[in-house]
């Protein structure tokens, strides 16, 4: 009997033992790494679902930035290329004007009073003119539209392309500058030769503004 109790005490403290263990809180440490571990994988999760689509949304940006950038380019291009198109013919179109201006009668006869009427007479019909000048070869002008015939004149006021038709014999394009007749615009003077045989008479200049 004695031998039996002795067994049942044992049995009874060894499940004492057992139930309290099972009523302790688990070991922290363990916890915190599962905790840790479920977090790490919900972000691995969203991470790899998100990926794609920011890459997505990356390849989008960048294909339309350089559509859009290559769209700016191509308006530039085609701007540049109607403005020196529109420059070519404007260019073009004032020097046939001052060629026939130049071969005047009244231009051929000196009688640079009524060239300056006749001149005065053209420079509305070209809508890019300012003024018609004519100048003798050391660049002393001898007619200027914007002023009335008679009074003293200033010389040229941008030489060096004059200095480029007397020694070329050839129509000549000046520097472009702020004009002085036309507030906020650029000016540039267009010059032709005016020749008498093999001799440069006199130099003919359309003043132009843009």
């Amino acid at each position: 009997m004695p031998e039996e109790k002795s067994v049942r005490l044992g049995f009874l403290n060894t499940l004492i033992k057992r139930i309290i263990a099972a009523k302790e809180p688990p070991d922290s440490t363990s916890f915190s790494r599962s905790t840790l571990s479920l977090r790490w994988y919900l972000v691995i999760l969203v991470a790899g679902t998100l990926l794609p689509v920011v890459m997505f949304a990356v390849v989008v940006a960048y294909r339309l930035s350089s559509e859009a950038q290559s769209a700016s380019e191509r308006r530039a291009l085609l701007a540049a290329r109607n403005l020196a198109s529109t420059v070519e013919r404007e260019l073009s179109s004032t020097t046939r004007t001052l060629q026939a201006l130049a071969s005047s009668e009244q231009l051929n006869q000196d009688n640079l009073e009524a060239f300056h009427s006749e001149a005065k007479r053209v420079v509305p019909t070209q809508p890019s003119w300012i003024t018609v000048i004519l100048l003798s070869p050391d660049g002393q002008q001898v007619v200027n539209t914007t002023q009335p015939f008679g009074l003293p004149l200033p010389r040229a006021g941008e030489p060096a392309s004059l200095q480029r038709v007397v020694a070329t014999r050839q129509p000549t394009i000046g520097n472009l500058s702020p004009s002085k007749l036309k507030r906020n615009l650029l000016g540039f003077p267009v010059r032709i030769p005016v020749m008498r045989g093999d001799k440069l008479q006199y130099v003919l200049t359309a003043g132009l503004f843009y």
